[in-house]
């Protein structure tokens, strides 16, 4: 907060720049300590995004919003994706298995 209210009163090449992500960055970090904050049975889309099932949903529909997404798709979506992080942890302990092997 220090630097951006420095920045603010100084005339420094880039200036506008520098105010411009400062005020990105601070706002991104009240958001934060928000929905760190946000009680279980608060509702809301930011709570939603503190929920495991929820949240994934809205990041799907953030990432293609273009797609008339239906409750079916996304469930099916949540789902592969967690089978595809499962079969990559599964392949990484594996990976650390046989190295533990190899080193023994």
């Amino acid at each position: 907060m220090k630097f951006t209210l420095h920045e603010a009163k100084t005339a420094q090449p880039g200036n506008a720049a520098m105010l411009g992500r400062l005020t990105e960055l601070m706002f991104v970090e009240i958001l934060r300590q928000y929905m760190q904050q946000v009680p279980a049975d608060h509702g809301g889309w930011l709570a939603g995004l503190n929920d495991v099932h929820v949240g994934k949903a809205l990041r799907l529909m953030h990432a293609k919003p273009a797609q008339n997404w239906t409750v079916a798709e996304l469930a099916r979506a949540i789902q592969d994706r967690v089978a595809k992080a499962r079969k990559k942890q599964q392949e990484n302990a594996d990976k650390t298995d046989a190295a533990a092997v190899e080193a023994a």
